[in-house]
């Protein structure tokens, strides 16, 4: 490593670790023993702190990651159905208004933008297994927080792991 002088400030000059070998002008102090160089891609560097993330980012990524899949749908007897809390409120009230005033069919838009018509009996076995994955989300989201609660380092936790499967037979 070698050290230059510009206008007062001392700025490293490094060998970048790639396999290129590319000296790198830092614009920089190192500000932790762990930080490592990257390139700019001009001959210029700036330094990536390699600490493992808070337990909090891993936190926010995790209901992050639910939030996704648990928008993803479902795929109920091969048809897709959107379970956004939108569509999901309304399939509830078909199911209590089908209850309350004896609703027989409800004309359902699908993910692909076809309608099907459901007769309150198939839409409730439907309605079950949106509300069953949207819990399995939730129930792997408060797994996978237990995990990075023990974790030594929650940047290791795959937050990929565990996820309910979308697919369903209510046959």
């Amino acid at each position: 490593m070698n050290c230059i002088g510009i206008e007062s400030e001392t700025l490293e000059i490094i060998t970048n670790r790639d396999p290129v070998g590319v000296e790198l002008l830092m614009n920089a102090r190192r500000n932790l023993p762990t930080d490592i160089a990257k390139s700019n891609g001009d001959g210029t560097g700036y330094w990536f702190d390699t600490t493992p993330p808070p337990i909090e980012q891993c936190k926010c990524s995790l209901a992050d990651a639910r939030w996704d899949k648990q928008n993803l749908g479902v795929v109920v007897d091969g048809i897709e159905i959107q379970t956004d809390e939108n569509s999901v409120k309304k399939m509830e009230s078909y199911v209590t208004e089908s209850i309350i005033n004896g609703l027989i069919d409800v004309p359902w838009k699908l993910a692909d933008g076809t309608f099907k018509l459901y007769t309150v009996q198939e839409l409730k076995p439907v309605y079950k297994c949106v509300v069953t994955y949207i819990n399995e989300c939730f129930r792997n989201e408060m797994s996978l927080q237990s995990e990075l609660d023990l974790a030594v380092d929650p940047a290791a936790v795959n937050l990929d792991t565990g996820w309910p499967s979308r697919t369903f037979t209510t046959v």
